[in-house]
């Protein structure tokens, strides 16, 4: 509603071109940084293949070489089945290390992340490493376990709780009045276990390590 004097443009105009200067400082410098770390990451894995090496293969591919080459560096016993396909990469296994465990290797190698408040796949300007080693949009990692491993669990878990064994549908009283199915109770004790290559899981025992009073580790033989 205001009409600005002289003066009041000229500090504008002055304070517009000092921003313009000072954003492009910054991005030089952060240009100059994603630089160096392309350079380091690629003396410091020289086992991996580069992409800019392979211009002929999609990303999901390189990504997919260099996770396989990982992962057998890591568990040299876990069979990895790892599938691409132009911008993503899929990996399975049964039993092994936990997906936590995986996600660490696998997931510095997605360039971005979908972002479900706006519906739209952000690309990630600092996914250096990505970009040397491949930079799919997805990588995903899916672990399953062996035969009847999870009925095993769930009845040991059940024996300990004094509850009756009536299916992956036991609902499981906590204590507390806290409850779940025992399904749910069965995948979250797996899924934070390491199962070794040629040990069978043969049940559970109480981890005191947590607070929670249903806290229980897997016990392999």
């Amino acid at each position: 509603d205001e009409i600005a004097g002289a003066d009041e443009i000229l500090d504008a105009v002055q304070f517009c071109r000092a921003k313009a200067a000072y954003d492009k400082e910054q991005q030089e410098a952060t240009d100059e940084r994603r630089a160096g770390e392309r350079v380091r990451h690629a003396a410091e894995h020289p086992h991996l293949v580069k992409a800019k090496d392979k211009p002929q293969w999609s990303p999901g591919r390189v990504a997919a070489e260099n996770i396989r080459r990982e992962l057998k560096r890591a568990y040299p016993k876990v069979k990895f089945c790892v599938r691409s396909d132009y911008n993503s990469v899929g990996i399975k296994w049964t039993d092994g290390p936990t997906v936590a465990k995986v996600d660490e290797i696998a997931g510095k190698y997605e360039a971005g992340h979908f972002d479900g408040s706006d519906d739209c796949y952000k690309n990630d300007a600092n996914a250096t490493f990505a970009d040397v080693f491949g930079a799919p949009k997805y990588v995903s990692a899916s672990r399953e376990f062996s035969e009847g491993t999870c009925e095993i669990i769930g009845r040991a878990l059940c024996d300990a709780q004094r509850v009756e064994f009536a299916g992956a549908n036991t609902l499981c009283v906590m204590g507390a009045g806290d409850c779940e199915w025992l399904s749910t109770h069965v995948w979250r004790v797996l899924g934070e276990a390491d199962i070794e290559p040629g040990r069978k899981v043969v049940g559970v025992e109480r981890d005191d390590r947590e607070s929670r009073r249903w806290s229980y580790r897997v016990v392999t033989g």
